[in-house]
């Protein structure tokens, strides 16, 4: 069943995380998700929402995404005080 892990946090350098998004790209493409999106909010928040087959995808992409939230943390792009996560399994849809 479908899992979802999704990430909100307050933006402080829109510019920055831009570009180390960008620059991870390659490395988030090869994580398993069937897809991951950012929508920022006009609250000043940027919300990653990464949907993955199962589970297991699910806890096998965590290193990958933990080191590029560290990236954006470390930079200034994002405050890491802020970062907030869920995740949950798809149980029905509409």
């Amino acid at each position: 069943m479908t899992w979802y892990r999704i990430s909100k946090s307050i933006v402080l350098d829109a510019d920055k995380m831009e570009a180390i998004a960008k620059d991870s790209r390659e490395a988030v493409s090869g994580l398993g998700a069937d897809s991951i999106e950012v929508a920022t909010g006009e609250d000043g928040t940027a919300t990653v929402i990464a949907r993955y087959p199962d589970k297991a995808s699910m806890e096998a992409a965590a290193e990958t995404a933990k080191g590029v939230f560290m990236r954006m943390f470390d930079e200034g792009a994002v405050d890491p005080s802020s970062l907030e996560q869920w995740t949950g399994e798809v149980t029905f849809t509409f």
